[in-house]
């Protein structure tokens, strides 16, 4: 399969890209115009197009069979995360971006979009299980979290297969989140919205990427993705 990945060099892009790979599929990875990254992985080809120029996602869409969006823009540091301005272009990501990604793989022919989704907009529910059917409450921090998952929702309703998947709060080695985290915790707090009695589901980036790859093969729907 054809698969062209957004937000290909983030922390999940790296790690699903070699799995996509292994899978057999070609890929493209999409990287922001810009951007110091690049692909470490062999064969892989390499496009850079913005989220908020549709001509440059028509040029990297076209022929492809998948789109698998990973972009994000999550702030790294503290006061950025406290204050509703550090999420502005998160925010923009998740509303005109992925409406774009949506409209422009539609446009392009794709049959499958993949879109991440954020399973902390669902409401505090203590220690009650959440699954898909609970209505989403997003914080401010999490407010287009909709928007996304409604982007995908209308490349299904046009005609094709969407998926998005809500991961629960990722963490890993080489994110500066899970660091930021910990240095929190050790001072007796965390940076995240909600009572102190809250749970916290969590999500490791490994088993992150391998939910991505696992979608492609996924019935239309959306999907909380959480470690066990």
């Amino acid at each position: 399969m054809r698969v062209a990945v957004t937000g290909a060099t983030g922390v999940i892009g790296r790690r699903a890209i070699p799995l996509l790979v292994a899978a057999g599929h070609d890929i493209t990875a999409v990287i922001r115009p810009g951007s110091k990254h690049t692909m470490p992985s062999v064969g892989v080809r390499e496009v850079h197009a913005s989220l908020f120029d549709r001509s440059q996602l028509a040029a990297a869409f076209a022929r492809q069979d998948a789109v698998i969006n990973l972009a994000t823009h999550i702030p790294t540091a503290m006061t950025a995360m406290i204050f509703r301005s550090g999420w502005r272009e998160n925010d923009r990501i998740r509303s005109e971006g992925a409406r774009n990604v949506s409209e422009v793989a539609s446009d392009a022919g794709v049959r499958i979009v993949i879109q991440e989704s954020f399973g902390l907009a669902y409401p505090a529910m203590g220690d009650a299980w959440v699954d898909e059917q609970v209505p989403l409450a997003p914080a401010a921090n999490c407010i287009t979290v909709p928007d996304a998952e409604a982007a995908v929702a209308g490349f299904t309703h046009r005609g094709g297969h969407g998926i998005a998947l809500r991961f629960a709060g990722l963490y890993g080695p080489d994110a500066s989140q899970t660091l930021l985290m910990a240095k929190s915790v050790s001072w007796h707090w965390v940076p995240l919205p909600g009572k102190p009695s809250s749970y916290l589901s969590s999500l490791s980036h490994d088993d992150a990427a391998t939910a991505v790859v696992a979608a492609l093969s996924a019935p239309t729907g959306v999907y909380n993705v959480a470690d066990n």
